[in-house]
């Protein structure tokens, strides 16, 4: 029989063997967003799922290189009164509107 039992004060799993015992770090799960460690909060996730795969790519991307390159509030328009989170949000979605444009319900690769 093997038992698990999560420590967060220690951020360790610790399996229980009727032999052994394992002890295994983990990542701090209370700031973990989601599973695919896209650095998208679920919400996000969730709103993104109506695109076209290639559409996600481009947002997640986007969303990503966004996060690194406004992570210093100097370079942003508005300074510390918007977060890089915000930011990355913004030019995720005007990336993604380059090549995309919404007919309907439906999210569609826009003609040339």
């Amino acid at each position: 029989m093997l038992l698990i039992f999560i420590d967060r004060s220690t951020q360790k799993v610790i399996f229980f063997d009727a032999v052994f015992i394992f002890f295994y770090p983990v990542m701090n799960m209370a700031n973990r967003k989601n599973n695919d460690d896209s650095g998208l909060s679920e919400a996000t996730e969730k709103r993104i799922d109506d695109l076209p795969k290639h559409a996600q790519h481009i947002f997640k991307k986007a969303h990503a290189s966004a996060i690194k390159e406004y992570k210093d509030p100097d370079k942003r328009r508005e300074g510390k009164k918007v977060s890089a989170e915000e930011v990355a949000h913004k030019v995720a979605w005007s990336a993604v509107k380059k090549e995309y444009e919404k007919k309907g319900d439906e999210w569609v690769k826009k003609d040339d």
